[in-house]
């Protein structure tokens, strides 16, 4: 990898001490360092080159974000689209999918002498339907059924292509990837799932009920999720919590497997569980 295109997230206040150090040893290695031009005025680097954000994707090696999880999770729709490899410098909380610690950034010397792996991960495509109109949207980590900011039970009929799997009546219901399994689906009770596995994993929220379980699902499997008869309340849909969308009595999510995977590059040949532990056991959260 030459080209970099090195988004920071300005809202974390370690970002700005850290960006000119990471773009300095990637320009010290011979590579090519790009920012969005909207940084111009922001983030004074000498031998960055500002350029339009679509200009950026189309032209880098790789996109290097520097914030948290949540900042890698935003890009990696455009790494996605763009068919780029993406990677993250923490300087958030976690960093659990940001894996190059602020402290440890002669790692990136690692990218400029192709010396990474790439690790593939499916994504998901959420189609909302509403009336005759429809909305597409690209999940990394999950798709969340709520009541929204007010915690109501809801009448959730689930489906799998022509088979109804379940009715939930819970908190709601979220669908992840094995990405997003450790995301909110797993303070809900659901499994770790190994990256390498593609499935889609179903994890409701406080069911009324004492038999409710998680479930995982074929990769090819199509997931509907309708309002039950007997729902009163409000239903929102969150993608990846970025996107909500209010559904009616009439309405649908369709969820699949999406057709491009995310290419997470990996300096660290440290197994997946390696890290589990790292992050989740040894920390303390």
């Amino acid at each position: 990898m030459h080209s970099f295109f090195v988004i920071p997230n300005l809202d974390k206040p370690r970002t700005l001490k850290y960006t000119p150090e990471a773009c300095q040893i990637l320009a010290d290695c011979g590579a090519e360092v790009w920012m969005p031009a909207y940084l111009r005025e922001k983030v004074h680097l000498p031998g960055v080159r500002f350029v339009e954000s679509a200009v950026g994707y189309d032209w880098c090696d790789c996109i290097l974000c520097v914030g948290g999880d949540g900042t890698l999770v935003h890009q990696a729709k455009h790494a996605i689209h763009h068919n780029k490899p993406i990677i993250g410098i923490n300087t958030g909380r976690l960093g659990f999918l940001a894996c190059i610690d602020c402290h440890r950034l002669d790692l990136l010397k690692q990218l400029v002498a192709d010396d990474y792996a790439i690790q593939e991960r499916m994504a998901l495509d959420a189609v909302i339907t509403q009336g005759g109109s429809k909305r597409c949207y690209t999940a990394i980590n999950d798709v969340v059924v709520t009541g929204g900011t007010v915690s109501r039970l809801l009448d959730l009929d689930i489906w799998c292509g022509e088979e109804q799997v379940i009715n939930y009546r819970a908190d709601g219901v979220i669908v992840s990837t094995p990405t997003g399994s450790t995301a909110y689906a797993l303070s809900a009770g659901g499994p770790v799932i190994d990256p390498a596995i593609d499935t889609l994993e179903m994890t409701p929220i406080c069911p009324h009920s004492l038999f409710s379980r998680p479930i995982l699902f074929s990769p090819e499997s199509t997931l509907a999720i309708r309002q039950g008869a007997r729902n009163q309340n409000d239903v929102y849909v969150t993608i990846d919590g970025e996107h909500s969308v209010k559904i009616g009595g009439g309405d649908q999510i369709l969820i699949r497997r999406a057709d491009k995977k995310v290419k997470f590059v990996l300096l660290d040949r440290s197994g997946f569980f390696k890290v589990i532990k790292a992050k989740f056991i040894e920390r303390g959260d």
